[in-house]
């Protein structure tokens, strides 16, 4: 947020995506897609197209709505300012059966050496990059 209060208004981005919290769980392909109220839908949309598209193969990728800066991404101080913008998580919510929990979130702890899922990890970079792609064909 601190860093969008320095910028132009409106600001110089088309759209935001950020990966956060991806490849520490081993149990499942997994991605939440957080998006942030309705100036954020069409982006929700061209990710999820470009992951069938181009065959990626995230499942499931479970699109959640966030309206409020209480979701502590790093997208989503551009997506309530108005600027399209996802996030790609491992899991956005309460532990389940397909996420054990990451306990080194935003800690000292959150380290490289955590991704125990690199195969996912590589996913959601495709599918960051594919949507860039769409965004500008």
């Amino acid at each position: 947020a601190a860093y969008l209060g320095t910028l132009e208004t409106p600001p110089p981005y088309a759209a935001v995506i950020n990966i956060d919290m991806v490849g520490f769980n081993p149990i499942a392909d997994r991605l939440d897609l957080i998006y942030y109220t309705d100036g954020s839908v069409g982006l929700r949309d061209r990710v999820v197209a470009a992951n069938d598209r181009y065959q990626i193969a995230v499942a499931p990728l479970v699109p959640q709505l966030a309206t409020s800066g209480a979701t502590i991404l790093d997208a989503a101080p551009f997506g309530l300012a108005g600027v399209p913008a996802v996030a790609l998580v491992q899991r956005y919510g309460e532990n389940d059966a397909t996420f054990p929990g990451n306990y080194t979130f935003h800690t000292v702890n959150d380290t490289p050496d955590k991704v125990t899922n690199k195969r996912l990890w590589l996913k959601a970079a495709k599918l960051t990059l594919a949507t860039a792609l769409e965004l500008v064909r």
